[in-house]
């Protein structure tokens, strides 16, 4: 019996012990808990679907079901079993959804996987954005202060669409612009009125009863295109005011007689404002023109709009306005139609949601960092945005705003040494690249000044870290361009296609309205043509000139013309023939009729459209005269090749 007793009374003592040493830590674990955010928050666990449910209710046997779950999906995904693989992810989701890992596995097996596996372009790109949907409207509302899941998400964006690795990726840029487009429409010019474009969506009313209280006339509005009109509120309501401000306010639909054939023609008016045809009458445009254009009614459009981008923004797109405000504000003149805004915005966000968890690892600090960079290095070579939503046409232009920005942002993260070793030489190389690109494009641009203030910058890297300065060790600018861009210039195949891609761009630039950077292109086009001609006079000889010369200058530039206006839609096509050169319009006068009659038809409408050049009719019989010349000088050349 003492021996039993003795037994009871240790065991006591012992529990007594373990309430003692729980009391006195409980503390210490619920303040951890708290900061490394181990606690599903209230937010989240609402609304979640019945099978989850019943998964907590296993208890400890829910996690026995994940393993096994996880441990099948890898091995279907090594298989190459790959829809499988999906269904069982989405279990493990349901099951586990604060498990990042399954999400990031779950996205990027539809992003990359599945999407590859599939046969055409848009069935592509609907996988590709399921990956991103997952992440962005359920692993991140599920894990908000997750990194990882962030930077997956800012990578897919920044290397499967904004990349050229997949080669339906040009298809991707224009999904994605026409999306973003048809939300938030034709982006304002400078960055501060993208800022405040974003902060008045923010400040907008959060339901419609207070957008209609503030402006009666959005009543007005929103029950003839709802009700009248048959469109469904949210992201269809804010695509059809897109392709209507298109409509309405493109030079080209007066012009060509558009407007006409839109009133007259119900077929031309659904394809063109996605209207179901029964609802379209003979003054259906003519009402929407002047409501659209009615300046008491401006303040209601904008209110309402406002309004309906909020709400997409934030419950569709699980999207902050207030937040890509900032980063507009911070890093440059985002435009939501390139994918790389995307990129910057989820991968900055993962950065300033993960660094209040106490566990997270430098290196994902460090990587989230460098897609931010990546993601504004992007946005400089393609950061305009050149799109028309009736077309589906884009083109995507370099945008030297961002240089600044990439400078300041690699300055700050080498500031904050979150590594605490090595931060300037984990960054300095990509630093040195880019004051080198950037003196070249700013050069290009006809910007002498900003780029010998970078060749500056960069002279004083090489003085400072000269055992790693094999190149770039350049005085003065004529040197660097001389021995950075023209003497690469190796041969004719890679001068024509510098001089032709300068052509094309500046006749971008002409479209985009921007007639100081088309004349900047255009007359760096004419320095590297004449700089390549110059020195293969002076260092081939004469029968080597005649097998190594550039093309005609004039040639180079028409078939650069004739690249940027077959990328872009009817109005920018009439707005770039008036904007060129009288000489160049003689050029491309007859292929452009040719072409019109082969797409309509007829010729009718083009002469109103594209008039004729000034001594159109003498020009030709001269050029008729220059091309019998042109066959003799071929024949001598073929003679002098097959003597030697």
């Amino acid at each position: 019996m003492t021996g039993k007793r003795t037994i009871r009374i240790s065991a006591v003592i012992i529990i007594l012990g373990c309430l003692l040493g729980m009391g006195l830590l409980n503390p210490r674990i619920s303040s951890s808990v708290a900061e490394n955010q181990l606690t599903y928050t209230t937010e989240s666990a609402e609304g979640l679907p019945p099978e989850v449910a019943i998964a907590i209710a296993m208890g400890a046997f829910r996690g026995i079901a994940v393993d096994f779950l996880w441990i099948r999906a890898n091995k279907l995904k090594q298989e190459g079993k790959f829809y499988e693989a999906m269904q069982l992810s989405d279990w493990i989701t349901k099951l586990q959804p604060r498990f990042p890992k399954v999400w990031i596995f779950h996205a990027w097996n539809m992003a990359y996987n599945i999407s590859v596996a599939t046969h055409t372009d848009k069935e592509r790109w609907q996988w590709v954005e399921a990956g991103i949907r997952l992440l962005r409207e359920h692993g991140i509302p599920m894990n908000p202060n997750d990194m990882e899941l962030h930077k997956e998400l800012a990578w897919i964006f920044l290397h499967k669409i904004s990349g050229n690795t997949d080669n339906v990726n040009r298809y991707y840029k224009q999904q994605l612009a026409k999306r973003w487009h048809g939300i938030l429409g034709e982006p304002p010019e400078t960055q501060k009125e993208r800022v405040d474009f974003l902060y008045d969506i923010f400040d907008a009313p959060d339901n419609l009863e207070d957008v209609f209280a503030r402006e009666p006339g959005a009543g007005k509005i929103y029950k003839y295109l709802t009700v009248d009109l048959h469109i469904k509120e949210g992201e269809p309501l804010l695509v059809f005011d897109a392709r209507l401000d298109a409509l309405l306010y493109q030079y080209a639909a007066r012009t060509l007689g558009l407007d006409k054939s839109v009133e007259e023609n119900r077929q031309l008016a659904s394809q063109l404002l996605l209207l179901p045809p029964d609802v379209i009458t003979e003054t259906t445009i003519a009402d929407l023109e002047k409501m659209r254009r009615d300046p008491g009614l401006e303040p209601a459009w904008d209110l309402l709009l406002a309004h309906l981008r909020k709400r997409v923004l934030v419950d569709k797109y699980n999207m902050e306005p207030d937040r890509m405000a900032r980063y507009t504000e911070k890093y440059g003149p985002l435009d939501w139609r390139c994918a790389a805004s995307h990129a910057l915005y989820w991968a900055e966000r993962g950065v300033e949601q993960g660094v209040a968890r106490k566990q997270v690892e430098s290196f994902d600090l460090v990587n989230t960092d460098r897609l931010v960079l990546q993601s504004i290095q992007e946005l400089r070579r393609y950061g305009t945005v050149t799109f028309d939503i009736l077309t589906d046409e884009y083109i995507l232009l370099p945008d030297l705003r961002y240089f600044p920005s990439y400078e300041r942002t690699l300055f700050e993260l080498m500031a904050h040494d979150r590594t605490r070793k090595n931060a300037y030489n984990l960054y300095r190389a990509g630093y040195w690249n880019m004051l080198a690109d950037a003196i070249r494009s700013y050069y290009a641009f006809g910007d002498k000044a900003t780029a010998a203030k970078y060749l500056d910058k960069l002279n004083r890297e090489a003085a400072i870290f000269d055992d790693y300065f094999e190149h770039w060790k350049y005085r003065d600018l004529e040197t660097f361009i001389r021995e950075e861009v023209f003497d690469r210039f190796y041969n004719s195949h890679v001068a024509n296609d510098h001089v032709y891609q300068s052509l094309a761009g500046a006749f971008i630039w002409l479209v985009r309205g921007d007639r100081k950077r088309y004349m900047q292109q255009m007359l760096y086009a004419q320095t590297v043509y004449k700089y390549y001609e110059k020195r293969q006079h002076r260092n081939v000889t004469e029968t080597q000139q005649d097998r190594m010369a550039l093309p005609p200058f004039s040639e180079i530039m028409t078939n650069a013309f004739f690249t940027a206006y077959k990328s872009v839609g009817p109005y920018q096509q009439i707005v770039l023939y008036r904007g060129i050169p009288a000489e160049l319009r003689l050029w491309v006068y007859q292929k452009l009729l040719d072409d019109w009659v082969k797409k309509y038809g007829s010729d009718k409408g083009f002469y109103q459209a594209f008039p004729k050049p000034v001594g159109y009719d003498q020009w030709l019989k001269y050029s008729e005269k220059q091309r019998q010349k042109e066959k003799e000088k071929n024949l001598q050349r073929a003679i002098r090749f097959e003597q030697q």
